[in-house]
């Protein structure tokens, strides 16, 4: 359980480091299809993030009530 913790963290670093990318690429308008495409990876992020959240605190929990 602890392995999937650190695995569950280094995928949220990317996932972080991931929507920093595209918060910066959309201060520079290139095309409305090139904001569309990056505002979906954003929300996909951001998903992405929520759900390892979740279970990065469900695994957290199993670990403290052991």
């Amino acid at each position: 359980m602890r392995e999937r913790i650190g695995e569950i963290e280094e995928e949220v670093t990317k996932l972080e480091a991931g929507i920093a990318e595209c918060e910066r690429a959309l201060q520079t308008f290139v095309s409305a299809e090139e904001t569309a495409r990056l505002t979906a990876l954003i929300k996909t992020h951001q998903q992405d993030l929520a759900s390892l959240m979740q279970e990065w605190e469900e695994a957290s929990a199993v670990i403290e009530g052991a």
